[in-house]
């Protein structure tokens, strides 16, 4: 497992990306003025709230994880890697 402290075990429904019938689609929840709201593509760059959600790492800690910048940039790349956390263990 690579970098425990950074690798994503679990992580609430809100701000992630998930794919259902080929639609990507987004929920703000935290902090956010209209909860639960979800999002496509081609709205979530409109929304001014951020996409947060407490995160479980491998190693044990939580901590609340601001994915807005990551999934604005891309809805569909949403999973890519931050500064804090990982996803998944890529290939090279």
């Amino acid at each position: 497992m690579p970098d425990t402290g950074r690798f994503i075990m679990m992580h609430e429904y809100a701000a992630f990306p998930w794919n259902i019938d080929g639609m990507i689609l987004v929920t703000s929840w935290h902090g956010a003025s209209n909860p639960g709201q979800l999002f496509d593509p081609s709205t979530i760059k409109g929304d001014r709230d951020k996409l947060i959600a407490p995160t479980l790492f491998v190693d044990g800690h939580s901590q609340q994880c601001d994915f807005t910048a990551i999934i604005k940039k891309n809805p569909r790349r949403g999973l890519e890697r931050g500064k804090d956390w990982m996803w998944y263990k890529p290939l090279n």
